[in-house]
Formats: structure tokens, sequence, C-alpha cells
């Protein structure tokens, strides 16, 4: 009778090995086709590992991102939402949705989100949490608010390219060109092949009457796919010489 037992606990602990070691399998699987951008390859996966663990964390975490980047903000809302019924103590799923409201353009409740997670002294690197808050306020026009949470989020963390970048385009927007071109300058340190911020700091070369050092950055920007920037060598820079 001990025998059968043990043979028993033994199956059950082997299958319950088995079961774990598949959704593992699979968000794993997950996680590298989501790097490749083959979306609906990793949501297949992580509905697979949810059949066999309904409560996964990172699963629920893995899906609303998948729905995020796809621009599913609707899909991503409504699964986060369910997620955070399931573990409303997990910061994770309440930065996530900031995020996901920015991308709904929800843009005071993702304010709310974030700002919950930074009185709470939230375990989530704060650098992320000033940086997208201060995007939002960025997007309901309250620059003060947005430039001391941008310039938080650097204090917090002075290597992140998309901070400086995000300041760069808000000082751009107050027309304060001399702060945005080192601010682009320093996002570039971190990120050069970036041609988004390769124009953009053509563009504030080009506002502060600087063509000179304005074209080489237009024409980085245009081999490097900017259509814009394309369009600014054509007119300004056509006879510059690129580097």
């Amino acid at each position: 009778m001990k025998a059968v037992l043990m043979i028993l606990v033994a199956a059950i602990y082997t299958s319950v090995i088995f079961g774990q070691s598949e959704v593992d399998m699979f968000l794993t699987e997950a996680e590298t086709n989501i790097r490749n951008n083959r979306y609906d390859i990793a949501l297949n996966k992580v509905q697979e590992a949810l059949n066999i663990e309904p409560d996964n964390e990172r699963a629920l975490l893995l899906e609303t991102n998948i729905y995020y980047l796809e621009n599913e903000y609707k899909k991503a809302y409504e699964a986060l939402e369910k997620a955070i019924k399931r573990f409303p103590e997990k910061d994770e799923f309440y930065y996530q949705r900031g995020l996901i409201n920015i991308g709904r353009q929800k843009y005071q409740k993702a304010i709310d989100d974030f700002s919950d997670l930074i009185e709470g002294n939230s375990k989530i690197g704060l650098f992320k949490v000033y940086l997208n808050r201060g995007v939002a306020y960025m997007n309901i026009q309250e620059y003060e608010k947005a430039l001391y949470d941008l310039t938080r989020s650097i204090e917090l963390n002075s290597n992140n390219a998309s901070a400086y970048h995000s300041r760069g385009m808000l000082n751009y927007q107050l027309k304060d060109y001399s702060a945005a071109v080192e601010d682009f300058k320093q996002a570039l340190e971190y990120n050069d092949n970036n041609p988004e911020t390769n124009f953009n700091l053509g563009m504030s070369f080009f506002r502060l009457e600087e063509k000179d050092n304005a074209c080489p950055y237009f024409h980085k920007a245009c081999k490097e796919g900017n259509l814009n920037a394309c369009k600014m060598v054509l007119m300004e820079c056509a006879k510059e010489i690129p580097e």
C-alpha cells in the first residue's frame, strides 16, 4: 500500500514539474518571438501557457505587453484589468496600465497610475515611471511638470537615451533650441543610430540658424530612413557634402 502511495505521489509531483516546465518553455519562446517582432506567434505561446496555468503572472504580463506592442490598446487594457483583479498588489501591472493609457490617449489616467507608483515608493525603476509621467504631462501641455519629471528621470538614470530624447523634444517645443541640442546630443551618446534623434538634433541646429551643424545630422538621419530629414537635405543641404 505504501509503495502504491509513493508511486502516486511521485506521479503527481512529476506532473506538476512537467507542467511548470512546459509553461516556462512556452513563455521563453514567447519572449524570443517578441524580441523578433513575431507577435502572433508570441501570443499563441502565451495563450498556451495560460491554458495550463491561467493565473501565471509572467504570462498575464506578456499577454498585455504583446497587445500593447501591436497597438491593440483596447485588448491590452481589458487583459490587464483582469490581471489586476488577480494580482492587485503587483506594481508592474499598474506601470503597464499607465503605458497603455498613454497609448489610449488617456493621459490623465496614465498620470494617476504613475503618480500612485511614485507616492507608493514602488520597487519598479522610478526613472521609468518619471519618464513616462513626463511624456503624459507633455501630451496635455503641462510643460513645467513634464520638465521636472524628465529631469528627475535623468537624475535617477543618467544613461537613458529615451529620457534625453523626450526632454529634447520638450525643450524644442518650448523653443529652447540650445537646451534641445544638448539633450539630443546626449541621447545620441547612448543610441547613435536613432534617425529621429538625428533629425531632431538637425532641426534644433537649424532653428538656431546653424545650418552647417544641422546638415550632417540631416544627411545621417536620411541615410537611416527618416523621410523628413531627406526633405531637409533636398531643400537646405543639397550642396553640402555629407561627412
